[in-house]
């Protein structure tokens, strides 16, 4: 389960916290999250819902589960997702229930107006694409994992809360192309699966000259396709 509480605005309403780990075997969590949630190995520190934390911290059971949930998080390879424990997906879900959505911003979560910016990226052999955003190594896996990754464009910044990832993909033949986007927060985390907008589209369907355009045209031409 990825962060369901990563909504934007509602989001911040639920004061995300880093949860560290101490030597004896306790952990705090006074920081927010994005303030010393990366390790200086690149891995990640457990950021959870202050509410949820308060919940878990009442009782030993619940400090066992937020102590074995920060190791599993810390101990997982940049990148990688790793399962929420029964109790605490619960708990995330009852807050999301009673958590004010903004739901305009939830079906487009940054206006139209507000920039967007080519982003270099690398794809390994995997298929994984790698990119840095606020510091953080970002890495996605396109749904299109077949086809070769064109080009990127980023929308948002820090001082908004997240970043949106435009990825463009095409086949190797350049016969079809694709186009999906991935919110990431400030910790570099792809906090939910992407949106599809096009796959395997033909390309004489978009444009046919879509892959000789300047970025800025290209981006032009696919902007429609996000309604």
């Amino acid at each position: 389960m990825s962060a369901p509480g990563y909504q934007s605005w509602a989001w911040t309403q639920q004061d995300w916290r880093t949860v560290q780990l101490h030597v004896d075997g306790s952990w705090s969590y006074d920081r927010a999250c994005g303030d010393g949630s990366t390790l200086p190995s690149g891995r990640k520190r457990l950021c959870l819902p202050r509410a949820v934390l308060d919940t878990l911290a009442r009782s030993a059971e619940g400090r066992r589960i937020v102590r074995e949930q920060a190791r599993r998080k810390q101990g997982a390879k940049p990148g990688t997702r790793v399962q929420w424990h029964p109790k605490i997906q619960a708990l995330v879900r009852a807050l999301d229930a009673r958590t004010p959505a903004d739901r305009q911003q939830r079906s487009n979560p940054m206006p139209r107006q507000s920039p967007f910016r080519q982003l270099p990226f690398h794809r390994d052999r995997m298929g994984v694409v790698e990119i840095t955003l606020g510091g953080n190594l970002v890495e996605i896996r396109p749904a299109a994992g077949t086809g070769d990754v064109i080009n990127l464009f980023v929308q948002g910044s820090q001082a908004a809360g997240e970043w949106l990832v435009y990825i463009v993909t095409a086949n190797p033949n350049n016969l079809y192309v694709g186009l999906e986007r991935y919110a990431v927060d400030l910790d570099g985390d792809v906090m939910e699966d992407g949106e599809v907008f096009l796959q395997e589209h033909e390309v004489d369907e978009v444009d046919p000259d879509l892959h000789t355009m300047s970025w800025r045209a290209q981006l032009d031409t696919l902007l429609p396709y996000l309604d």
